[in-house]
């Protein structure tokens, strides 16, 4: 007996798990899927059929929420754009102040080194080796050498550099192939305005693309208080055609119950009343219905299986 209640025990542990793997990835899907198409969109696309003829449908707008992270008031827009430009022309000053003061403490350096270089050769061109000591000549002769040495290498240097400087193209004469090109760029690219050009200022671009932005969102604005009184005017045809629908049902039942206390020969026969499609007219329902009837079959496997089910 103990080990048949063991047996169960460990198969209805592997059944919990294995419903619970996938309740929990229908839970998943479900969430996604409302995510998806129906939380973004202020209500479901429904249509209203003519009652007299049913072929003749209205279909109603496909919406989506307005975002109000995007649509910000654009007097904080404009300051933080003010703010921003303030910024850019400190930023700028700063580093033209900086690049003065850097190629003026370059000056000052180069002036250094030659003022020093010049008393140093002089210095060494005027020593006279015989007269002064052993050891004290072998120390100016070697300082002498290391001097000259370095020297030369900045010479080399300097010559090297000038031959680099040399070989560079010429930023005044163009070239056939770079002219072929840009006459072909000029004729596909359109009229843009370069930021390395001189006349592009951005500032004016940025108030330019700025002025546009804040067209677009107007005009989303439009259309959404467009769509939503298109579509609350046919909310209010809907429910009209709902409550006379309800109140010609009603009324017909009225007759029948009339038809019953008058004789045989002065009843007449009933009007057919066409019945409305739920599924296209009213669709928030249906879905609303799915979604209570899929968590109450959740709530029900996990009462049954010992699971807790968070609806």
């Amino acid at each position: 007996m103990t080990d048949l209640n063991k047996e169960l025990e460990m198969e209805m542990t592997a059944v919990r798990e294995k419903l619970a793997f996938k309740m929990e990835r229908s839970e998943l899907a479900l969430q996604k899927l409302l995510e998806h198409f129906i939380h973004p969109i202020t209500c479901l696309p429904f249509t209203i059929c003519k009652i007299s003829q049913p072929d003749d449908i209205v279909y109603s707008l496909r919406q989506y929420i307005l975002d109000t992270d995007v649509t910000l008031p654009h007097n904080s827009i404009e300051n933080y754009v003010c703010i921003t430009d303030d910024r850019t022309i400190r930023n700028r000053i700063r580093e033209k102040e900086w690049r003065g003061l850097e190629e003026e403490g370059m000056k000052e350096k180069l002036k250094m080194t030659r003022a020093k270089e010049q008393p140093i050769a002089n210095f060494s061109e005027s020593i006279n080796y015989k007269n002064a000591d052993s050891n004290l000549g072998i120390q100016l002769k070697q300082m002498l050498r290391k001097y000259t040495l370095r020297k030369m290498k900045l010479e080399e240097r300097e010559k090297k550099w000038k031959v680099i400087h040399s070989e560079k193209p010429d930023t005044s004469i163009n070239h056939k192939h770079d002219v072929l090109i840009m006459e072909e760029s000029e004729k596909t690219i359109g009229d843009y305005k370069l930021k390395t050009l001189s006349t592009f200022n951005l500032l004016e671009e940025r108030d330019i693309s700025f002025s546009k932005y804040k067209e677009l969102l107007n005009c989303w604005k439009k259309l959404y208080y467009l769509q939503e009184a298109f579509n609350a005017k046919l909310k209010t045809v809907r429910t009209k055609k709902e409550y006379l629908h309800t109140k010609v049902l009603r009324l017909r039942k009225d007759l029948k119950n009339i038809h019953v206390e008058i004789p045989l020969q002065s009843t007449k026969c009933l009007p057919t009343i066409p019945t409305s499609n739920i599924n296209i007219e009213y669709p928030e329902k249906k879905v609303m219905v799915r979604i209570y009837i899929f968590y109450y079959l959740l709530y029900v496997l996990g009462r049954y299986c010992g699971l807790v089910v968070v609806c």
